[in-house]
């Protein structure tokens, strides 16, 4: 039940987002690491949303941190996946939330210059003040046979609560969520877990992970991927299958940086996430 893709972004080839052209509005810049998770979220958009469409299911998102919209890197503008998320087949209804407010300024600019027909609600604010908000807007799309809900959560540093989404998936939805730390946490393990006990215990909705930490299979350099396995836990207690789906973008030799995650109960959403790593795998050099 367990599935681990493995991409060093240093060995990217001829995979890309969609083309932007450049605007007068703050883009989301990007280094090598969160670019290379950009283009697997966007592989596995576009498998989810072919397998859904091949159930005769019509698509939601819900983007936890949608960003500006667009991505910069290596002198280039692309589509981000809030957009690319709106552009994708079947797609019935988005919800976009962003805290920052010059990145919401922007992504809103965007979607009412280019997407003004796209069922779209933009929402100005963490995701963790706007738990009732969401389902509010998700209950006209419950019905289970006719749409397929999936929450995009790509924090920046542990912002996101567990605790919304254990109240989120009292709806059905599937979850993609990226597990990442702050550079600083690698610089200083130890200095980053003693200011972020909290942080970390609410992230997790535990506080146990420490002392699962001081076990032999893990370090301090490993924190990310305790923090994947105890989410998967977690998962497992709200009804989720014990069946571990994760792309792992490696930095370094020594550590891991970013966990990409899916959590679903539905056996075609675990095939659309295999597939699209299946297609990652002819355009970027997947280590196993």
């Amino acid at each position: 039940n367990f599935n681990v893709f493995c991409t060093k972004p240093t060995k990217m080839s001829n995979r890309t987002l969609p083309a932007a052209k450049p605007d007068q509005w703050l883009t989301n810049s990007a280094n090598e690491w969160s670019f290379t998770t950009a283009l697997i979220i966007q592989s596995y958009l576009e498998q989810y949303a072919e397998q859904a469409k091949s159930e005769g299911k019509k698509l939601v998102i819900v983007n936890l941190f949608a960003g500006s919209g667009y991505v910069h890197y290596d002198e280039e503008t692309y589509q981000g996946p809030a957009i690319v998320g709106i552009n994708s087949p079947g797609h019935e209804k988005s919800i976009l939330l962003e805290e920052d407010q010059d990145l919401f300024e922007a992504l809103e600019a965007r979607i009412t210059r280019d997407l003004q027909d796209a069922n779209v609600e933009l929402l100005p604010s963490s995701p963790n003040m706007q738990v009732e908000r969401i389902s509010n807007l998700l209950e006209p799309y419950k019905d289970s046979n006719t749409y397929s809900i999936l929450c995009i959560g790509t924090p920046r540093s542990l912002e996101l609560k567990f605790g919304t989404v254990s109240e989120l998936s009292k709806i059905e939805m599937d979850f993609l969520i990226l597990h990442r730390l702050p550079i600083a946490a690698y610089r200083g393990p130890r200095g980053y877990i003693n200011k972020n006990i909290e942080r970390i215990s609410e992230y997790l909705e535990m506080w146990e992970w420490a002392a699962i930490l001081d076990q032999p299979q893990y370090d301090l350099d490993s924190l990310t991927r305790l923090i994947a396995d105890m989410y998967l836990v977690k998962m497992q207690e709200l009804g989720y299958p014990e069946l571990d789906l994760r792309h792992v973008v490696k930095v370094g030799k020594k550590h891991t940086e970013y966990y990409l995650s899916l959590y679903s109960k539905q056996s075609w959403a675990h095939e659309a996430y295999v597939n699209a790593n299946q297609v990652l795998e002819t355009q970027l050099r997947l280590l196993v």
